[in-house]
């Protein structure tokens, strides 16, 4: 049924605001016949920990595992978060979609084999185990147009804290060698050997300093703009590969995140009111939808995105969430507001992946893109689809290509 769905011990790991390495390599690249396959994963969103994990999986402690991310903390559609008091809300994702596999319609397709579909499932059930996720009902959610509402087949879950969370939990499970946030990755070149020269400017204090190092294999696991905005990946690449890559789409959007004051249980009763005890609501004047969420605290917050745009997406502020919402009682939830934070995703949801530009799709048994010796892997939605089992789905090809350029350039 996957095809009628298209449309749509080594150092710990801590999320901060502030740069962030943790290292037990460094970037050192002395020579020695021993030193294990070093492989980067660049992009510490949810595909990009997804793939650390998948990869220290398959290589135990044969490779030498890197993370590198631009951002300042764990990153992507399931990395930003926005903070008041205690309260921790979602910037991106609202809700992680998977397919029960014990469902009879629970089928492989769209380049998603029927152990990515088990896989990926047993991966939720034990963030749900670890307290990150908990399950929550279709009834409560908006059928936006991305939505994958199939009662049954399609599991919804929420954060409990922020899905920054679970980023956070992937990449410690990863148990990487190094990680370095604030790292942007701007170039990479082949050397003499077949490996890949890496620049990246890291941030330090209000400024920059260039660093570069070597390595076996690199995946790339962040939106295909980005991907190809790397200087030297396009060159990379089969040129046929890095023409696909370079079609894909995404649309565009602002999230903006509202918190109220909540002493009184005033904020509280006007959102039951405006979202009538469900969790979601469809969106109006502009939204695509509106997320509720709450604590034992004395905030409660409202996310908001806005209606999808070709282009960059256009500001969101407060009041344009609160009238859109609220209507008649936008007025007595004004005075409550105590603060809000906006952000603009310009690749937000996958309006055209791999498999919508060609009818033989390069990527539709192995969801993602490689050379021909899987020294370079991109991995990411746009291989697939948008959902928790497309990220997983992708970033578990791009490991195993990665494992199987190993074993073919060991003998």
């Amino acid at each position: 049924m996957l095809n009628a769905l298209a449309r749509a011990a080594r150092p710990c790991i801590a999320t901060t605001a502030a740069a962030l390495t943790i290292s037990a390599h460094g970037d050192s690249n002395a020579d020695n016949a021993k030193q294990p396959y070093r492989v980067l994963v660049v992009g510490a969103g949810l595909g990009g920990c997804l793939c650390a994990k998948e990869l220290r999986r398959r290589f135990g402690d044969a490779a030498e595992l890197h993370v590198w991310e631009r951002a300042t903390y764990n990153a992507g559609r399931f990395g930003g978060v926005a903070v008041a008091g205690e309260l921790r809300v979602d910037l991106g994702a609202q809700v992680l979609s998977v397919v029960d596999p014990e469902d009879p319609r629970a089928l492989p397709g769209h380049g998603i084999a029927l152990d990515a579909l088990k896989g990926a499932w047993s991966e939720v059930q034990a963030l749900e185990a670890r307290g990150l996720v908990e399950p929550v009902a279709d009834n409560q959610l908006a059928a936006t147009e991305e939505r994958l509402l199939w009662p049954e087949l399609w599991r919804q879950y929420v954060s409990v804290g922020s899905f920054s969370d679970v980023c956070a939990a992937l990449l410690t499970d990863a148990r990487p060698d190094a990680v370095y946030f604030g790292r942007r990755v701007d170039s990479l070149k082949r050397d003499a050997g077949r490996a890949f020269v890496v620049t990246a400017a890291q941030r330090d204090g209000d400024g920059a300093r260039s660093i570069s190092a070597t390595f076996d294999a690199v995946v790339l696991a962040v939106p295909a703009p980005d991907a190809l905005a790397v200087d030297g990946v396009a060159d990379a690449l089969p040129p046929e590969l890095a023409d696909l890559v370079g079609r894909t789409r995404y649309d565009a959007r602002t999230a903006t995140a509202v918190f109220f004051c909540d002493d009184d249980g005033e904020a509280s009763r006007i959102l039951d009111r405006v979202f009538k005890s469900r969790l979601e609501r469809d969106g109006s004047g502009g939204l695509e939808l509106a997320h509720r969420r709450s604590s034992t605290g004395p905030v409660v917050a409202v996310v908001a995105h806005s209606s999808a745009t070709t282009s960059i997406a256009p500001p969101l502020t407060a009041d344009d969430v609160l009238n859109a919402i609220a209507g008649a009682d936008a007025a007595a939830l004004r005075p409550l507001v105590v603060s809000s934070k906006s952000v603009r995703w310009d690749c937000a949801q996958m309006v055209t992946p791999l498999e919508a530009l060609m009818p033989q799709n390069p990527v539709e048994k192995e969801p993602c893109v490689c050379d021909d010796m899987a020294t370079l892997v991109l991995a990411g939605d746009y291989c697939t689809q948008s959902s928790f089992l497309g990220a997983y789905a992708s970033s578990r090809a791009a490991a195993q290509a990665v494992h199987r350029g190993y074993r073919l350039r060991c003998g």
